[in-house]
């Protein structure tokens, strides 16, 4: 089915420098959740926009070429910063990652209602806005991205995706707090269990996801990795219903 509105979708876009276990040399990647978002949106056909902070350098340039390529458009509100962010990851022989990030946050909701107003998307009017991570974490974006966020919800769907990252968003109860903050703005709120557990310490991944859903949204879904994805919603009369779903097996390279 052909999309008939566009989708918003604000937060960092960055590099990630990946420096291997083996000391070999490191390898640089177009990372940040929400560029993903945009680029995985846009390869399934969905009209979107990116807006983030870059930088016109190397790096923010590469940035760009990717989002293109995947078909999405970044916003001209997106070039304002004094040079492109990054994420360290250090890779251990597991294969896990820890990050350092060198990175900033700005959001030009003026700018960002201007390019609204002259609809973004090619091929219709933004009817969905999609935001999380550091975007919803780092001052100064954050307050001005919530506060645009309390005006764009009267006419567009909103998501949100919390994606924690303990190394730079500060104490768990300064990111929990901005996480609800954000959720009770949203429709749907999609997070992991392991940003639940660190954001919800003691809690199991399924009362914390009760939590969120008391907030506001309409639907929360929770991915477990291997152990599939759980999506929770509430009834007309406040019942809370689950639906279990197991995680795919894939066989080959990825």
């Amino acid at each position: 089915m052909t999309p008939t509105g566009g989708v918003l979708v604000v937060g960092e876009a960055l590099i990630d420098v990946v420096h291997p276990a083996d000391g070999s040399a490191p390898a640089e990647h177009v990372g940040g959740s929400p560029a993903n978002v945009a680029m995985g949106l846009a390869r399934l056909g969905h009209p979107t926009t990116l807006v983030a902070h870059l930088a016109h350098d190397a790096r923010g340039e590469r940035i760009a070429a990717a989002v293109g390529a995947a078909g999405a458009t970044v916003d001209p509100s997106s070039w304002s910063a004094e040079r492109t962010s990054t994420a360290e990851a250090r890779l251990d022989a597991d294969g896990a990652a820890q990050y350092t990030f060198d990175l900033t946050w700005e959001y030009d909701a003026a700018a960002v209602a201007r390019t609204l107003g002259g609809s973004p998307a090619s091929d219709g009017p933004v009817g969905h806005v999609h935001t999380g991570s550091l975007a919803a974490v780092l001052a100064p974006g954050a307050d001005a991205l919530h506060d645009h966020l309390q005006e764009l919800r009267r006419t567009q769907t909103v998501s949100y995706d919390p994606n924690a990252r303990p190394g730079v968003m500060g104490s768990a109860q300064h990111a929990r707090a901005q996480a609800e903050r954000f959720a009770r703005l949203a429709d749907v709120v999609k997070c992991s269990d392991e940003d639940l557990a660190w954001l919800h310490p003691g809690a199991t991944w399924q009362d914390a996801a009760r939590h969120l859903a008391d907030l506001g949204p309409q639907l929360v879904v929770v991915t477990r990795g291997g152990h599939g994805a759980s999506a929770l919603w509430r009834d007309a009369a406040g019942s809370p219903s689950w639906l279990d779903l197991e995680a795919p097996r894939v066989e080959g390279d990825c």
